[in-house]
Order: C-alpha cells, then structure tokens, then sequence
C-alpha cells in the first residue's frame, strides 16, 4: 500500500505540473492564469512566516523555463532569486523589485535577477537614483514582463533594452522617473486607469514604442516623459482626461507623431513640448491652454496647420515657438481669442506660411517674429497693437499688403521691420505712430509710403526712409503748395494722391 500511495502521490504532482504547464505555454495564456492560485509556488523555493510567503529561488527543475509567475500573494523576492535564468521569455511579478516597499537598488527590476553572470543573461546597469547604479544580469531572451500591483519607483527598468511588451495591472498605482528610460526594444505597454502618475523622462529614448495611451486621472506629463521615442506614432488621451499640463520636452524629438488631440482640461504647455516632432501635420490648441512656453513646436517640419480654438484664454505666443516650421500654411485664432502677445522669433523662418489672422486684442508684435516668412502675402495689423519690434517682418519678400485696422494705436515700429519686403508696394502709417527705426523700409524697391501724420515727427530716426522711396503726407483738403500729400478715397481705405 505505502508503494501505491507513493506511486499515485508522483503521479498527482506531476498531472497538477503537466497541467499547470499547458496553461503557461503563450504569453495569451499566461494572462488567464488565476494569479492567487497556489500551485505556481510549484516552481519555487520559499519560505513562510506567519502566513505570508517569501520566494528564495527558482528550483533547479525549472530555471529554464520560458515562462514563469510568481503569485500575486508573495510579500518578499530574495536578491538574485531569479539567478540562472537565462532562458526566461515571459515573466509575471507581483511588484517590481525586492518587496512592495523595497527602495533603492532593491527596488529595481534587475534586483532579483542578482549581479553574477551566467549562461543567456546580459549585464545592465540599472540607476535607483541620478548618481546611484548597480549591475544586474538579466536574461536576454526576456520579452514580456507583467507586473501585478505596487509603485514602480525611479528607474525601475531602466536601460532593460531586451523587453519588448510591458503589461501593468489594474493595482500598480504610479510610475516613477526614468522607469523605463532606454528601454529601446518596448513596443507595447499596457497602462491601466489606476495609474494616477507618470514620473519625468519615465519613457525617455524608448525609441521602438509606436502607440501610448494616457490613463483619464493623469493630471501632468512630466518633463522629457517620452523625449526620444522617435517611433511614438500614436498618442490617445484616456475619455474624460484630467490632464492639466504638459512640462518641458515631453515629446521632443517624436519624430513618428503625425497628429494629437489635446484634451480640453490642458491649462499649459512647456517649453521644447514638441520640439522636433517633424511628422506632426496639425495642431489644436485647446481653449483652455493659458501659458505655452518657448520652442513649444519648434521644428516641427511637416507641421501645416494650428489652430487656437474659440475662447483661448493664451495671451501669449512666446519666443520661437513655431520657428522653423518650414511647411505651416495656416495659424487660425477663433474668435474671442485672449491673446496680446507675440514674442520675438515665434514664426521666424516658417516660409510657406501664407494665412494668419492676429487677435484683436495684441499689443505686442515682437522682434523677428515673422522674418523670413516668405510666403507670405497679406496682414491685417489690430487697432490695439502699440509696438511693432525690429525686422517682425524682414524678409517676407512676398509680403504685398500690410493693413493697419482703423483707429490704430501703433505708436512704435522698430528698425528693419519691412526690410527687404520687395513686393510691398504701399503702406499707410497710422497718424500715432510717434517712432519709427532705422531702415524699417530699407529694400522695399516697389514702395509707396503714406502716412496719417502731416510731416515727419521729430522722433523718427532720419534714416527710417533710408531707400528714398516716395512718401506722402496727409491733407484732408486739396493743399494750395505743390508737393507729396494724399487723402481717403470715399472707400475710407484706398489712398489717393492729390
């Protein structure tokens, strides 16, 4: 009887491991295993204390393995626990490193796979902090790695370039700076809406993931969160996003993006955001955005149209922000726009930029800001600009018409401001215009220049006009004495000489 029990104790044991194995064969079937069940401590050794259960290694039987699940239930993970696995594919674990709480080098990924070399491993160096690193071997042939809960902290897979699908679950609750930073082979990862924040450059140069989705209760896309991931394609904002900000180069250097729908919650956008992404095509500014920073689309090279949607409260675009967006045709403000300020350089070099309509309320018109635009045809300048800065316009050798809407306020316009506008041929300067810089007219060859003012104010610097071209003074009636006025025709906007 005792070699019939023991017979058919053998064979139970290994039906339950036959069978238990079957279960595990694809990474599509590990999803369905029951991840409190018992029986995956059949490929452990460990220990228990107090009821709760500690895993010390993997048993020699089964160190090469391709698949392995440590249940949800273990409270601890030994340092090097994983050690000579180095056939390993697909791993689930419970948390990230050592224990739930673990910090440090304990609780990074490499941790339980140990710092001792062996067959099929490769050495990573794995940073728990900006200055503090340790090296771990971690099988190379590991592909997908499931996390059941917890904190992923700083720098928890970082520099893991063999893994290429990462699926969280519902209980992981954060992701930490830098967590996956250089995770060059990630192609997929699974964020649940229990996520509630991503840490800056958590995605840093992960170059091979194509799409992200950004869980509703994120409320901001810390600095450099996806800076480098050159083949990021798609990025979908969760329904009923939260999302409040986007800080300093969270996607610069995209170079896959090709388009974005800003959630409606945004309130700002940081500097160098979407620096380089040079396949996004269009853009909408969300109503509530109320602060962009500097070179926020810069580079954006294939970048055609932008779009600033009704009620924007943004009051200012800031300095380079889309300078160098050599194929931006059109820049659309909806009505109600806040905006009272554009910054010096801020379409500087967009050359095929043909459309804008600039707010009614902008006092502001800065230095460079439209130089070298040189598909440009027309602008209507608003009665509440005050100041037009150095060269905003030099350079856009097409530049046939510029308006001042009536009962301008301009009082100021800079040195070289039309300079080189080639195809400007008339311009009517507003009567309040006090100043007036060196060569504002310099190279403009087909110009006619009227102004409101009836002789030249004092402060107008003497070269202004340094071109020679024909200018004219305003008259209300026909002068008795010869020489250069003009007056309104009865459309009150077509000049006509006397």
């Amino acid at each position: 009887m005792k070699k019939i029990s023991s017979i058919a104790l053998l064979l139970i044991a290994l039906f339950s491991i036959f069978t238990f194995a079957g279960c595990i064969k694809s990474g599509e079937n590990e999803n369905e295993i029951d991840v409190t069940d018992f029986k995956l401590l059949e490929s452990f050794e460990y220990v228990e204390e107090n009821g709760e259960y500690y895993i010390t290694s993997v048993k020699a039987s089964h160190k090469n393995d391709k698949t392995l699940i440590i249940p949800s239930f273990i409270k601890g993970i030994d340092e090097a626990a994983l050690a000579n696995c180095g056939s390993l594919i697909n791993l689930t674990i419970p948390f990230v490193g050592s224990s739930l709480s673990a910090d440090n080098d304990f609780s990074l990924f490499g941790c339980i796979f140990g710092s001792n070399s062996y067959t099929g491993a490769i050495a990573k160096r794995q940073y728990s902090s900006s200055s503090n690193y340790s090296i771990y071997y971690i099988p190379e042939s590991l592909k997908t790695v499931r996390i059941l809960g917890g904190n992923l902290k700083y720098g928890a897979f970082n520099n893991c370039s063999m893994i290429e699908t990462i699926i969280l679950k519902d209980n992981v609750t954060s992701i930490g700076s830098h967590a996956f930073d250089s995770c060059s082979s990630l192609v997929n990862i699974t964020i649940p809406n229990s996520v509630n924040s991503i840490g800056n450059s958590a995605f840093l140069n992960c170059n091979s993931l194509i799409s992200i989705t950004i869980p509703y209760n994120i409320k901001s896309l810390e600095y450099e969160v996806f800076s480098g991931c050159s083949q990021l394609k798609t990025l979908t904002f969760a329904e009923n996003s939260q999302l409040t900000g986007i800080y300093q180069r969270a996607f610069q250097n995209c170079t896959s993006l090709t388009n974005i729908t800003l959630p409606n919650t945004l309130l700002g956008i940081g500097y160098d955001a979407f620096f380089n992404c040079s396949s996004l095509i269009n853009i909408e500014i969300p109503s509530s955005v109320n602060g962009m920073g500097n070179d926020v689309f810069r580079n954006c090279s294939k970048l055609e149209s932008v779009t600033f949607a009704r009620n924007s409260k943004l009051t200012s675009i800031e300095s380079h922000t889309f300078c160098n967006c050599k194929k931006l045709k059109t820049v659309i403000f909806a009505e109600n726009s806040q905006l009272t300020g554009i910054s010096p350089w801020a379409f500087e070099d967009c050359s095929s930029l043909i459309n804008i309509n600039i707010p009614k309320g902008v006092t502001d018109i800065g230095q460079w800001s439209f130089q070298n635009c040189t598909s440009l045809t027309n602008i209507t300048i608003p009665k509440s600009v005050k100041t037009i800065y150095s060269e905003a316009f030099k350079n856009c050798n097409k530049l046939k018409s510029v308006t001042f809407s009536g009962n301008s306020q301009l009082t100021s316009i800079g040195t070289g401001t039309f300079s080189n506008c080639s195809s400007l041929t008339n311009i009517i300067i507003p009567k309040n215009v006090a100043n007036i810089g060196k060569d504002a007219f310099s190279y403009c060859n087909s110009l006619t220049i009227y102004c409101e003012a009836v002789s030249k104010p004092d402060e107008w610097n003497s070269n202004w006009n340094s071109s020679n071209r024909p200018v004219y003074w305003y008259r209300e009636t026909q002068p008795i004495s010869s020489g250069n006025y003009w007056h309104y025709n009865t459309d009150g906007a077509t000049p006509l000489q006397w």
